[in-house]
């Protein structure tokens, strides 16, 4: 074994570039990976050691209306021995100060007690929160960003409602916050002092808490009296359940989407870089095909060849886990500075023991899985061959090796499945990237079989530059792909943005509104449309709401999904299912909504209760409750059934943010059914937009509005966070892309040393031999930064128009910068590489 191992090692410090260049590929590809397997151990960590701190408690209960003591105490009683609770209330209401200005606030109220019994509020100055403080009188703790907005100062009073209250504290760091999109700060007062805002009626849309704090439960009984409460049939099914992780996982969301996405990109950086990495190490082992010959004819066994060249291959993949180990700490430091823009609970990372341990254990297994195919060719490799007059004699792929390259794609489509947590997502990725590889190679060889059939035309130059392509398809085909696949991917992100930042921030395209309003009762609805109306501004779609509950389809009752979801398909249709509905009603559709299938309402329903009512439904989800037109739906509306049929489906512009939603049902059915309203006031000048807003605030306390324009604002931050640590995966892509075009590159000059002496010798002068090269490489580039470019645009048209149906625009910045330097870098490389081989002497 030691002599296996010093051939080995003598052998890699002979090819010291090759050696080089397969660590630089494999460990470039592997730092997105190992990035992203830690981001999401620092997720779980944080859902998991902070989830605690997420609740505040360990166990919790809620509703969206108040809690019956019968049904609390039922549900005590179940739970067992729990050593506090604490009852609370959230819900949005507009803060105004003593001055007029007001802005919407999550009202966060508390029973006197010790809250948050995990975690911590610290105020300003530095100060640990008491929640007797606000018990003392009516006070109040806020946001910082609060006293900016309404140029309060600690000690000013502020109106929530028809109550004064005083703030008494500035909350620096709130651990019971979780993943925010910041659409409105927070503001803590008393329970008891509640019932002075006179904001909680019937109607009111409010979340009744109770959390218990059971420090010695384990998570297996939490979870259980989870399902338990679930399912008990005793238990209003309006209210609701959820362990402290349960939760966290809910608040965390945001973060799994992003960091499932990131996966993907990594993904295609480690495939690209894995084609690179086969190329090399099969041209490696074609190199040496004579010396496994010589070694056999000498007495080494087929097998014996196999572990030395394994030995070097472990070496290697050691080896670049070293630099994976850098790359990722560096990469990993970077993301966490982005995404904990995000979050109140900043996300960390150990780098410890187990960090080191899986670079180097990750990078061995992708080192060994890439190269096992082609080192079992090895075993075609006979003595004979010593005496074939080729310079380099070619490897045969045999049966096994196919096996081997079939496992290593069903390997990488395990893996996109695993990291972006959906089958179909996973799936799809897998399918469009192998895919778009496919069909780019097609298009390739097509291309160059086009300018083939015109070779005539060309100079002498370009004409061999071509011709050295078209004999050898496979460097260039692995070039072309790499490159392709890493602009695509580079240049598609930048488009989606624009795109969604022209949606969210162009009104005269989407029409997008100035004020959202909600929480609106019956007998305010004349004195709201007075009010816009005085001001000469637009009040678009007053929009009736009432909660219900599905409870049968077509006669059979409707199931919720209980269990533990794996994919994120399922956990889409679990939320789905185990929801309560909004619902609402209209003679026709708005502005927002377009009618894909059915037929539109007859008009006002004229039956007597026995004929189902029409319903109107969004497609999506229709399909994610696997409903139909035909079908026939029951809910609950406060006891009583309401039934209705499905007589055609629609899609919504939920981006437009007016009132939508998912179920509608034709007028002369919902009337009688206690309910709130939502509108929305139409583009209007910022100052016109705040007088409205003040004045429904003096007049209409209990209304909240949301102010879309900085609730746009904020989602466009939360988005280009998202998008630059998207951004900077892709760009991984597209650097392990161009390192594998550098890598066959500095091979095929290499390969070709024989081809530029015979040229040398032949009287060719430098500036031939360059050309030559340099058109090669950038009839590749080239082709590659284009069609990559296109197909890009044609992608990110396919998701803006069908998958987010949203306006799609063209954002011809990034394609421009990204061609101009990956071809300034090719003919960089291009020149740099073959004036190694020029400046050597003539060899006959």
């Amino acid at each position: 074994m030691l002599l296996n191992l010093k051939l080995a090692l003598k052998d890699l410090l002979n090819a010291k570039v090759q050696s080089l260049l397969i660590i630089i590929n494999l460990s470039i590809g592997l730092v997105g990976f190992v990035t992203l397997l830690n981001f999401k151990v620092a997720i779980e960590d944080s859902i998991g050691a902070k989830s605690r701190e997420t609740l505040g408690a360990d166990f919790g209960i809620s509703a969206r209306r108040p809690l019956p003591e019968s049904a609390v105490a039922d549900i005590e009683k179940t739970l067992g021995k729990f050593e506090q609770k604490s009852i609370q209330l959230e819900t949005l209401s507009m803060v105004a100060a003593e001055s007029g200005i007001s802005r919407l606030a999550q009202i966060k109220a508390i029973e006197p007690g010790v809250f948050p019994f995990y975690g911590k509020v610290e105020l300003d100055p530095d100060r640990l929160a008491d929640i007797h403080e606000l018990n003392l009188g009516p006070n109040a703790w806020v946001y910082p960003e609060l006293l900016t907005q309404l140029d309060l100062e600690v000690g000013d009073f502020i109106k929530i409602g028809q109550g004064q209250f005083r703030v008494t504290g500035v909350v620096v760091n709130d651990a019971v916050a979780g993943v925010t999109t910041g659409m409105a700060p927070n503001v803590y007062i008393d329970y008891a002092h509640l019932p002075s805002t006179q904001l909680i009626t019937e109607q009111s849309l409010a979340w009744h808490r109770v959390v218990y704090y059971m420090p010695n439960a384990t998570e297996q009984e939490l979870e259980q009296w989870q399902t338990q409460l679930s399912e008990d049939e005793t238990i209003p099914e309006y209210i609701r359940s959820y362990t402290h992780r349960s939760l966290s996982e809910r608040t965390g969301r945001l973060l799994s989407y992003l960091s499932d996405y990131l996966g993907l990109a990594s993904i295609a950086a480690l495939f690209l870089s894995a084609i690179g990495v086969i190329f090399l190490i099969r041209f490696y082992i074609a190199e040496r095909v004579k010396v496994i010959a010589t070694l056999q004819s000498l007495g080494f066994s087929q097998l014996r060849c196999f572990l030395i060249f394994l030995l070097q291959i472990i070496f290697l993949g050691l080896l670049s886990g070293i630099f994976t180990l850098i790359g990722s700490r560096v990469f990993l430091d970077a993301l966490l500075l982005i995404t904990n823009e995000l979050v109140t609970n900043p996300l960390s990372v150990e780098y410890g023991s187990l960090f080191v341990l899986g670079c180097l254990l990750s990078s061995l297994f992708i080192a060994v899985v890439v190269a096992l195919p082609i080192l079992f060719q090895l075993y075609n490799i006979k003595p004979n061959l010593v005496f074939s007059e080729s310079q380099s004699p070619k490897l045969k792929v045999q049966p096994l090796s196919a096996i081997l390259f079939g496992v290593n794609v069903f390997i990488f489509w395990v893996m996109a499945v695993l990291v972006s947590n959906s089958l179909q997502v996973g799936s799809l990725f897998f399918a469009g990237f192998v895919g778009g590889g496919v069909v780019l190679a097609l298009i390739f060889i097509l291309i160059l079989r086009i300018l083939k059939s015109f070779t005539y035309r060309f100079g002498t130059t370009y004409k061999h530059a071509l011709l050295s392509l078209i004999r050898k398809p496979v460097p260039a085909l692995a070039s072309f792909i790499s490159l392709s696949l890493g602009l695509l991917l580079i240049n598609l992100i930048p488009q989606l943005e624009a795109s969604l930042q022209t949606e969210m921030e162009n009104p005269e395209q989407s029409k997008l509104p100035s004020l959202f309003m909600f929480d609106i009762q019956d007998e305010q609805v004349n004195r709201i449309q007075e009010i816009v109306k005085s001001f000469e501004a637009p009040l678009h779609q007053l929009s009736p709401m009432v909660r219900a509950r599905l409870t049968s389809v077509n006669g059979s009752d409707f199931e919720k999904k209980k269990g533990r979801a794996l994919t994120r398909e399922e956990k889409k249709e679990q939320r789905f299912r185990n929801r309560g509905f909004n619902l609402s009603y209209r003679d026709s559709l708005s502005e927002s909504e377009t009618l894909l299938d059915g037929e539109p309402f007859s008009g006002t329903y004229s039956g007597d209760g026995t004929e189902p009512a029409e319903i109107s439904i969004e497609t999506r989800f229709a399909d994610r409750l696997d409903l139909e037109i035909g079908d026939v739906l029951t809910f609950d509306v406060q006891s009583i059934p309401v039934t209705g049929k499905i007589i055609n489906t629609r899609s919504v512009k939920w981006s437009s943010f007016q009132p939508n939603f998912f179920v509608l049902f034709q007028p002369g059915v919902l009337e009688p059914a206690p309910k709130t309203y939502l509108a929305s006031v139409g583009s209007v000048s910022p100052e016109i937009k705040d007088q409205i807003q003040m004045q429904i605030v003096k007049e209409q306390p209990n209304v909240s509005i949301i102010d879309v324009t900085r609730l746009v604002s904020r989602l466009m931050d939360i988005s280009k966070q998202m998008s630059l640590a998207l951004k900077s995966m892709a760009a991984l892509s597209l650097l392990v892309g161009f390192l594998v075009m550098f890598s066959i590159l500095s091979h095929q000059v290499r390969d070709r040393k024989w081809d530029i002496n015979l040229l040398k010798a032949m009287g060719s002068g430098f500036g031939f031999v360059k050309k030559t090269l340099v058109y090669e490489f950038l009839t590749i580039s080239i082709t590659a930064s284009l069609l990559g470019s296109i197909l890009s645009m044609i992608t990110s048209y396919i998701i803006s128009s069908l998958l987010f149906e949203s306006i799609w625009v063209f954002n011809g910045l990034i394609p421009t910068a990204t061609f101009i330097a990956v071809n300034a870098l090719t003919l960089f490389v291009t020149l740099f590489t073959a004036n190694r081989y020029l400046k050597k002497k003539i060899i006959l």
